[in-house]
């Protein structure tokens, strides 16, 4: 193998090598975000199914919480995008969410795949140098 192409795989190992990275930062975000719509989903359905008045712990910052009452079990206000809220339905939230964690799920399996088959590549690049280098001793 030529220095031009040893030269030339470095430049795409360097090149894959941070591909790679903001891959495993974007499957890291979404799977932070699936969690967290995961416990949205959850947390509502059990809200939906409660009979009476519901007190409700909420963070205020720096480790403090506050204790609130739930006063409209019927409606909450959901984030569709841009920091804008839209009131929905508990039923319809939960429609809009549950379809929002499709989505995400479904994103975060193809940067997964993604991700593997950046890093078998890496990993071919390896090799060859590899060998590359103990051709040349």
């Amino acid at each position: 193998m030529a220095e031009r192409e040893v030269a030339k795989l470095i430049e795409a190992y360097a090149s894959l090598e941070e591909y790679a990275r903001l891959l495993s930062e974007r499957v890291q975000l979404l799977s932070r975000t699936s969690n967290e719509l995961a416990i949205a989903l959850e947390t509502l359905n059990g809200v939906k199914d409660l009979k009476k008045d519901i007190s409700l712990l909420l963070p205020l910052g720096g480790q403090v919480y506050g204790k609130f009452k739930m006063i409209d079990r019927e409606h909450v206000l959901v984030n569709i995008g841009a920091n804008v809220f839209m009131e929905k339905s508990i039923d319809g939230a939960i429609k809009y969410l549950s379809e929002h964690k499709n989505s995400i799920d479904m994103e975060l399996n193809r940067s997964r795949g993604e991700l593997n088959r950046v890093l078998a590549r890496l990993q071919e690049i390896r090799n060859r140098l590899s060998t590359q280098l103990r051709k040349s001793r």
